[in-house]
Parts: C-alpha cells; structure tokens; sequence
C-alpha cells in the first residue's frame, strides 16, 4: 500500500524544524544503557526532548505525533523508494522482477475473466437474437413461399387471360378483316346499284318518249280512223236512206 505523503508532509511540516541530533549522550553497550542524559537538539541548540527531566522532558504535542508516525513512516517511505528504484530499473533494463510479471499477470487474467464472462453474456445475448431472427426468417420463408404459390397461380391465370385475349384479338382481327370486305362488297353495290338506277332513268325516259310517241302515233291513228269511221257512216247514211225514206 502507498504511504499517505500528504499526512506525511504535514506531520512534518507541524514538527519542530529540522535538523535535529542526539546530543550530551554516552551509551554503554555492555549494560545496554546510556550512563548520562541525553536530549534532542534542534536548529541552534534549541532542546526538544532530553533524558534528564525538567522543563524539556517531554516534546511538543506536534513533534510527539511526528516521533511517534516516524516509526512507520520511515518504512513506507522506504518502500515506495524501493518500489520506485525497481520501477526506474525496469524502465532502465526492461525486465520487471518476477512478483510484478506475476502480479500484472493475475491482474490481466483477472480482467480478462471479466472481460470472457462479459462477452460469453454478449455471445448468449447474440445467439438469442439470432435464434429469434432466425426463426423470423423461417416464418417469413414460409409466408414468401405461399405468396410465390399465389403469384405463380395468378401468373398462369394471366398467361391463360392473354392467351384468351390473344384469340379474342384474332377473332376481332378476322371480324374486322370481313367487316372491310363486306364494307368493299357494299360499296360496290352500291355503286352497281346507282348505276342500275341512273341506267333504269335512262331507261324509263327512253320508254317514257316511246310511250309518249305509241300515243302520239295511237291518237293520230284514232283521229284517222274517227275520220275514216265518219266517212263510212255518211257512206253507209247515204247507202241506207233511199227514196222512199224521203
């Protein structure tokens, strides 16, 4: 775990001022104790903690609390300046010691368990969806299918509907073609028949002269014979009536 450099810092700050050093003390390593008083000198010999008792046998409530923190955070420290020398060495060397290699291992098989279980659900949800979509795509299948049934059922009823229309269009063709020719055969009789009628006027102003000249001939033979006929009965008058009628 990092240290708290901040705390750090202000535990510091809070203490009295450094530099700090032992001074006024004579150890004996035999009895493992210091034979006379010793003390905690600061910046221009100023005591902050002495052996002997008086007035400066116990230091100030910040400096108690920075002498007190010192003895873990002079580890920590320690530790992240380890952990920082290891760092620069692996940038320097590019090797990383054997526990980091091992812990960023664990770390990525960690993360890449998170990450396979994340896109095995992914998957699932994918074949899920694929399942539904297929089954969609069969149900459409089936319905295109029957629609294609319809349409080729309507396909054949056209095809029947334009074969149909195509010998209905013949017939019409042929009746059209009869049309024209009884239409030529018509005109033409016409024709014939107003020449017959114009040759039958004729005709009948050449009778109508021959008739009139029949009359004329027929009159005069009649006035000939009333005249004829006259002149008999006056001979026959002169025949019948004798002297003694008179």
């Amino acid at each position: 775990m990092k240290p708290d450099l901040d705390a750090i810092r202000a535990r510091c700050e809070a203490a009295t001022p450094g530099p700090w050093r032992v001074d006024g003390s004579t150890y004996d390593e035999d009895c493992n104790e210091h034979l006379a008083p010793y003390g905690l000198e600061g910046p221009n010999e100023r005591l902050i903690w002495s052996s002997g008792g008086g007035e400066y046998t116990h230091p100030d409530m910040d400096t108690a609390q920075f002498i007190a923190a010192a003895r873990t955070d002079v580890p920590a420290l320690l530790d992240e300046v380890e952990r920082l020398t290891r760092e620069l060495q692996v940038e320097r060397c590019g090797v990383r010691p054997i526990d980091e290699l091992l812990q960023r291992v664990t770390t990525d098989r960690d993360e890449l368990h998170v990450a396979w279980k994340r896109e095995r659900e992914e998957v699932e949800r994918l074949t899920r969806e694929r399942d539904s979509a297929r089954d969609r795509i069969l149900e459409y299948t089936d319905a295109l299918v029957e629609r294609d049934a319809e349409i080729a059922s309507l396909t054949a009823a056209l095809d029947e509907r334009d074969v149909e229309a195509e010998r209905v269009r013949e017939q019409y063709d042929a009746l059209a073609t009869e049309r024209d020719e009884a239409r030529a055969i018509a005109n033409a009789a016409v024709r014939e028949l107003n020449d017959a009628s114009a040759q039958a006027f004729i005709r009948e102003q050449d009778v109508r002269a021959l008739r009139d000249a029949a009359y004329e001939r027929g009159a005069e033979a009649m006035r000939r014979a009333c005249i004829q006929e006259t002149g008999i009965v006056a001979a026959l008058e002169e025949l019948w009536i004798g002297p003694e009628d008179e």
